[in-house]
């Protein structure tokens, strides 16, 4: 199956199409990590406490080590002129003693650290190998302005990974400045950059090594992820570093995970020391460590703590936000005197352009109906009409409401959604396939602008493309599967050939459409269905062969489309061998056993997946149906 991608601390499906549904599992947190072995070499280093520097040989000859060690002892001098000309002699050996430097500058010596850090930023940030584009961006890196380096951080992050990352990297061991290495952290979390650092051992005392090592660990060894998410959280809570608001995020995990655990006060703990030391505010400046104080309160209280968290919050208790999440905690007490005044007072207190932010307030925690009555409302107004951010935030709009009816099976509404949303920016049929829109989205839009892709985003920041022709081909499929639903033949043919002359690559598309295509014999259409989805899916595959969600994504296509089985097995059994505790993955590879005739095979993996998952009913479903290919119940594995 698709493994679960990691969303919000509320069990919830995500946006999710077709038979499968993302669930949240603490074991998967980082669905779209990619395994990049290519810079492996370059952080082995990093293990033993040292970079890998890339500016220098190993083995330096001895007499270069002495004159190093030499000028750094003059850098201790009373002399400020001997100290002087020691800094200049240091910058002019340039990559020979970088090493040296990078060491100084964690000094526990203010004065040596202030100088090696100078001197630093004073030698050259690129390094041979390293593609134009870089060193174009790397050539004035040394500039003392913070803010300009976060800039050239994020340029480099603009980049093909391969071009970018390797830089990106360096100067997260290298730059002296935490404010930079945390934008750093943000940027590899986002674009799903952090593996290289699975097997990384990341020093004790750098909360941003340790906060990016502990991503990294979240998709294979959870225990490892948070006891270095832990190390980060209590540096940063004892010695604050400008986090650009990446340790949000660090608090995130922390307590979401703890929810998972049922440690429900744990993660209320977390988000109160989160508030005190400062968080990002939402738009209308509430801290969201308060919102999510409260939303814990909401779907898990009362919880201990709950009248100093009346206070902690002020006159912010009154804002939409936490009052509808106080709603919610006293509908689970069966009050509902107070629920409904809390809900009346959320009202009251919203003015009308909010309720969209309100709304994804709430969907995001999993309260959908009063997400989808916020959503309504907004579109109700002046506020979700007109020019400009209006229309935007409009059609954002109209994809949350499209991603709620997905939620609940609803593929009519979900397609004109979706359908008015493209319609509101611009992005109408007869234009395809050449004209699409730009803009991130939740699925959403945010800002406006003709461009070639429409900009995504997901719950954790991660973006990614997706072009207009994807965006038509993903409502003309929600229209097919209303059309099936309801047996309206003449509709289920005209979306059908819509959705053909499209040429869709989705993995989801193909394997709800081929078997449909199937049934009504059209099995040229069906292979050519499939082989857009496979080839898509494979050239994801050949470039980073051993990463197990591209194993396992194009192992489960291959399964639901019955095609390709032996190629199938294989590459579930590589997914398996990469990740041999998570459940999804273990359930592709029943699937595929199944598929070729396998079944007690199939079935003995089933059960390893639901052990597990001993909640999930669609491991409980694919148990029931092997035991059934086979005439009874088996043996559970040990």
């Amino acid at each position: 199956m698709i493994q679960a991608g990691y969303y919000r601390q509320i069990p919830h499906d995500y946006y999710v199409r077709g038979e499968k549904k993302d669930r949240q599992n603490g074991a998967d947190i980082c669905r779209f990590l990619r395994w990049k072995f290519v810079f492996c070499g370059l952080l082995l280093g990093m293990a033993g406490g040292a970079w890998a520097s890339s500016f220098s040989s190993a083995t330096q000859p001895l007499a270069m080590d002495q004159r190093v060690s030499r000028l750094i002892g003059e850098l201790r001098s009373d002399d400020a002129a001997i100290r002087q000309s020691a800094g200049a002699a240091l910058t002019a050996l340039g990559a020979d003693a970088r090493p040296a430097i990078l060491k100084l500058t964690r000094s526990d010596d203010p004065g040596l650290r202030q100088q090696a850090v100078q001197i630093l930023l004073d030698l050259p940030w690129y390094v041979p190998g390293d593609p134009p584009e870089v060193k174009a961006i790397l050539l004035h890196y040394g500039l003392p302005d913070i803010e300009l380096r976060r800039d050239m951080v994020r340029r480099l992050d603009d980049l093909d990974d391969s071009k970018g990352l390797p830089a990106l990297l360096r100067l997260l061991q290298e730059d002296p400045s935490p404010a930079v290495q945390w934008t750093i952290v943000t940027c590899l979390r986002e674009q799903g950059n952090v593996a290289p650092l699975r097997d990384v051992q990341p020093p004790t005392g750098d909360s941003r090594l340790l906060a990016v090592c502990g991503y990294a660990q979240l998709g294979t060894n959870l225990s490892t992820a948070i006891n270095d998410l832990r190390r980060c959280a209590n540096l940063e809570l004892a010695n604050p570093t400008d986090d650009d608001g990446e340790f949000d995020f660090v608090i995130r995990v922390l307590a979401d995970v703890a929810c998972q655990q049922k440690q429900y006060d744990e993660a209320a703990d977390w988000r109160r020391k989160e508030f005190v030391r400062g968080s990002l505010p939402d738009r209308a400046g509430v801290p969201t460590a308060l919102l999510e104080l409260f939303a814990l309160q909401g779907v898990y209280g009362p919880l201990r703590g709950l009248d100093n968290d009346f206070k902690l919050a002020g006159k912010d208790l009154q804002t939409p936000k936490i009052q509808y999440a106080l709603s919610v905690m006293y509908d689970r007490a069966n009050d509902a005197p107070r629920a409904a005044a809390a809900r009346h007072l959320a009202s009251a207190a919203m003015s009308e352009p909010d309720r969209s932010d309100v709304g994804d307030f709430l969907e995001e925690h999993g309260w959908d109906d009063l997400a989808e009555q916020e959503y309504k409302d907004f579109l109700k107004t002046d506020s979700g009409a007109g020019a400009g951010e209006r229309r935007w935030e409009a059609a954002n709009v109209h994809f949350r409401l499209a991603g709620l009816a997905v939620k609940r099976g609803d593929d009519q509404d979900a397609a004109e959604q979706k359908e008015q949303a493209l319609m509101l920016v611009g992005m109408t049929e007869d234009q395809l396939p050449d004209a699409t829109v730009n803009g991130p989205e939740k699925e959403g839009v945010k800002t406006a602008g003709v461009a070639r892709d429409l900009a995504m985003v997901d719950s954790q920041g991660r973006r990614w493309n997706i072009s207009a022709t994807d965006l038509w081909a993903d409502v003309y499929w929600h229209y097919l599967r209303a059309a099936v639903a309801r047996h309206d033949e003449a509709q289920t043919q005209r979306r059908m050939e819509q959705l053909l002359e499209l040429r869709p690559t989705d993995a989801d598309i193909a394997i709800d459409v081929v078997p449909l295509l199937e049934k009504k014999n059209r099995t040229i259409d069906a292979n050519l269905l499939f082989q857009w989805a496979f080839d898509d899916m494979k050239k994801k595959l050949d470039a980073d062969p051993h990463n197990p969600d591209n194993l396992n994504g194009l192992a489960w296509l291959c399964a639901k489309c019955n095609r390709n089985l032996p190629d199938a097995r294989r590459w579930a059994q590589q997914a398996v061998a990469l990740m041999p505790n998570n459940a999804a993955i273990l359930d592709t590879l029943a699937e595929v056993n199944f598929r070729l005739g396998h079944s007690q095979e199939a079935l003995q993996i089933e059960l390893r997946a639901a052990k597990l998952e001993p909640d999930d009913p669609f491991m409980k479903q694919q148990v029931e149906r092997f035991r059934a290919a086979i005439g009874g119940p088996a043996t559970r594995p040990n």
